[in-house]
């Protein structure tokens, strides 16, 4: 819905095309009142361990990455996947 609300005030100009077509009390739009209720947790988001492929002289070897153009992005994945192994 937001790429069509945004074609459409593009196309239309400085006219807001979602005062047109979204008229109404949108405050609680999404919640399923008769749905099942969310298991309350608490704030914590629990990461596995994973295992790096990469030794630790790989991973020194990572470049920095930082402003780079599509191409330079591009060879940069090339490189960090020819180091990985079973490439």
């Amino acid at each position: 819905m937001q790429l069509w609300i945004s074609g459409l005030s593009e196309a239309w100009g400085s006219f807001r095309a979602e005062d047109l077509y979204l008229q109404g009390d949108f405050t609680n739009y999404g919640i399923d009142w008769e749905g099942p209720i969310p298991e309350m947790t608490a704030d914590v988001v629990e990461v596995p361990v994973t295992n790096c492929p990469l030794s630790e002289v790989q991973a020194n070897m990572l470049p920095t990455v930082t402003n780079l153009s599509y191409p330079e992005a591009v060879q940069v994945f090339n490189d960090i996947v020819n180091l990985l192994p079973n490439n």
